[in-house]
């Protein structure tokens, strides 16, 4: 499987892993203690759970510093060896309950780091983790950290792990590309409110972001040309929309960031530029933006809707 990850550090800023044939994930419920008599285990048995170890990430966490915390599952008592990208880092040993947990001693640096595990049992086979943690890291800047999931079992796919904090705006965490030219996109957005998504102009399709501000959308048999892919959300009178290309199943590196305003009943362009831009007297900007529809720079209408640029520094002239 293909995919291009697009891991957001904010609404506009953006960096692009690209992984091919990641291994399959697994899946695994928790144990639960349970006193039972248990009847004789066959070697049949015994050699398909010698072919099948299941190693497994359920935490990692990240400090700003780049010390990191990770804990998993695999069978009891057994050597978990964890591995950034082929250097091996450290060996822990799983408990009776097949958990096991690593503390990194040193802090990891800037960067794009890979983890993996694996185990090697008493005859040297090796068996390697169907599951890697691909960690996006910028030291001291907390929204610039990524901490990524990748699984492969039935298209499963990517899970970010550390986007548990809500925004009032719009993000795309992730964009996956598959093999059957299946596209599936993640991000998060205000909940409850609904996200729609655009190819090329065209709508194609509309997901709800849930109470815990998460929305997901997937599409089968996308044709993978020059297209634009547009994520759209509008609450209140504002509109936002985060837009890239799609070239050949490739993903461009470039998230563009868009935001629109509908016009109320008695609003003027210097309220709207104290809104949006942070003072008044760049109302000029949004003029500048908008002369198609705008005639009169003091005759403004409602139910016209307006571009707001991006500016590169913020500027406040007065207080909101």
């Amino acid at each position: 499987m293909k995919k291009e990850i697009l891991l957001l550090s904010s609404l506009i800023s953006l960096a692009v892993v690209i992984y091919l044939g990641i291994p399959n994930g697994v899946n695994i419920n928790d144990d639960k203690l349970v006193v039972e008599k248990h009847p004789q285990t066959n070697p049949v048995q015994i050699k398909n759970l010698e072919e099948n170890i299941l190693l497994k990430f359920d935490i990692v966490r990240l400090d700003p510093s780049g010390g990191i915390i990770m804990a998993g599952k695999t069978e009891p008592d057994i050597v978990v060896d964890i591995y950034d990208g082929n250097q091996k880092l450290s060996s822990v040993n799983s408990d009776f309950h097949g958990d096991w947990v690593w503390i990194s001693e040193k802090k990891i640096n800037d960067g794009l780091k890979r983890f993996n595990l694996k185990h090697r049992n008493s005859e040297g086979k090796v068996f390697n983790s169907e599951e890697n943690i691909i960690i996006f890291f910028e030291k001291d800047v907390k929204e610039n950290q990524k901490i990524v999931k990748i699984k492969n079992k039935n298209q499963s796919g990517i899970e970010i792990m550390n986007n548990d904090e809500q925004i009032k705006g719009l993000a795309l965490d992730s964009v996956e590309h598959f093999d059957n030219n299946k596209l599936r996109l993640k991000g998060r957005s205000i909940p409850d409110y609904e996200i729609q998504i655009f190819l090329s102009q065209k709508l194609i399709g509309k997901s709800s972001v849930n109470s815990n501000g998460m929305w997901e959308f997937s599409i089968n048999k996308i044709e993978f040309n020059s297209v634009d892919l547009e994520i759209r959300s509008s609450y209140e009178n504002n509109i936002l929309s985060l837009k890239t290309k799609i070239l050949n199943g490739n993903i461009d590196q470039k998230l563009f960031f868009e935001k629109k305003i509908i016009v109320e009943d008695g609003n003027s362009l210097w309220r709207i530029a104290r809104k949006t831009l942070g003072g008044g007297i760049l109302y000029a900007e949004i003029y500048k933006n908008n002369k198609k529809i705008i005639d009169d720079p003091n005759l403004i209408f409602p139910g016209q809707v307006f571009k707001i640029p991006n500016l590169k520094q913020s500027v406040f002239y007065e207080q909101k």
